[in-house]
């Protein structure tokens, strides 16, 4: 269940409401949401001048004591969203992840903002906040299907299927936890190669001996060239902002994301996006504790070599890395 924290509240209306009104001034209309808000809708609240249509997931699991959990949610979100005098919204059962990929929720109603295209189901949502209380990915295969895929990796992968046409943000918070072991190193070195980067290649080395403890210095890496590389195969150029480190309800260890998504018309085949693989890594990396931010770094990694421990960022600072700009840590004032 989701618990506001003071962090969570400054993600949202000091680094995430600023990006939001840059997409919707892109855009040129107000956002359609489609997220889970939780039973007191924060960030429906904090974000409401410039949405729209907001679509509201709500999982409802089948253990007794959780559905039963699930369903107060369930009502509560349903009533602040009437006493609150929110317009245009509509609330569907079922976990996030099932509703991206099947297309519809547990009573098989689907979301509003949806056409079918042919033999495609298309979204046309221009913001998902995927605000996940557990890790990116939990191992799904076993002895009998090796091959199969975590539910959340093929949520996010189907996700820029269904939103083929339409551009759109997406805030992606996750948990230090996961099972993916070693693969997400192995995918870092890969992409080293790819880019035939020799920062990517140091970084790589670098990242063989950091330990579990700093989990979140390996996320800020990788996640952002993963979705990168997964908007590009469907035709959409991708912008990353830099990511976000911050301690949760009972003490949680997350990560958030910030993306910029723009479709490239008329291509099939794999788009470019402006931010080279070496501007991505080298985006600053900042945290938040009781509302204020500071920039993050660790000692011999080499994408954050400019940066000092834990400097104070400063509006002006924010108000550029929340800009949609290519900026670097060596840009920004230590």
């Amino acid at each position: 269940m989701f618990v506001d924290t003071p962090n969570k509240q400054a993600i949202r209306r000091l680094w995430d409401l600023p990006i939001l009104r840059g997409s919707a001034q892109r855009f040129g209309s107000p956002l359609r949401y489609f997220g889970m808000p939780g039973a007191a809708i924060v960030d429906i609240l904090d974000w409401e001048n410039i949405l729209d249509l907001k679509t509201c997931i709500q999982i409802v699991r089948k253990p007794a004591k959780d559905r039963e959990e699930d369903l107060e949610t369930l009502r509560k979100m349903k009533s602040n969203l009437m006493v609150r005098d929110v317009a245009n919204w509509q609330v569907l059962r079922g976990a996030i992840e099932d509703v991206i990929i099947k297309g519809y929720d547990a009573d098989r109603n689907v979301p509003t903002r949806s056409q079918e295209i042919g033999s495609d189901l298309r979204f046309q949502y221009t913001l998902y906040n995927l605000d996940f209380l557990g890790g990116i990915a939990y191992r799904a295969g076993s002895k009998q299907d090796t091959a199969a895929k975590s539910l959340r990796v093929r949520a996010l992968e189907t996700l820029f299927t269904r939103q083929r046409g339409t551009n759109f943000t997406l805030f992606l918070t996750v948990n230090v936890r996961d099972t993916f072991g070693l693969e997400p190193t192995t995918f870092f070195a890969e992409e080293a190669v790819r880019s035939n980067s020799d920062l990517l290649t140091s970084t790589s080395a670098w990242l063989q001996g950091l330990d579990t403890g700093n989990k979140h210095h390996l996320l800020r890496l990788w996640i952002p060239l993963w979705i990168r590389s997964i908007a590009e195969m469907q035709g959409f150029k991708c912008h990353c902002f830099p990511a976000v480190f911050y301690v949760g309800h009972e003490n949680a260890r997350m990560v958030h994301f910030a993306f910029e998504f723009d479709f490239i018309e008329g291509r099939e085949l794999r788009v470019s996006s402006e931010q080279s693989a070496e501007q991505i890594v080298q985006l600053p990396f900042l945290s938040v504790n009781e509302g204020g931010f500071m920039f993050l770094s660790i000692a011999g990694d080499p994408t954050l070599q400019s940066t000092n421990p834990l400097p104070q960022v400063s509006e002006s600072d924010l108000a550029v890395l929340t800009a949609r700009a290519i900026v670097t840590a060596a840009q920004v004032p230590a």
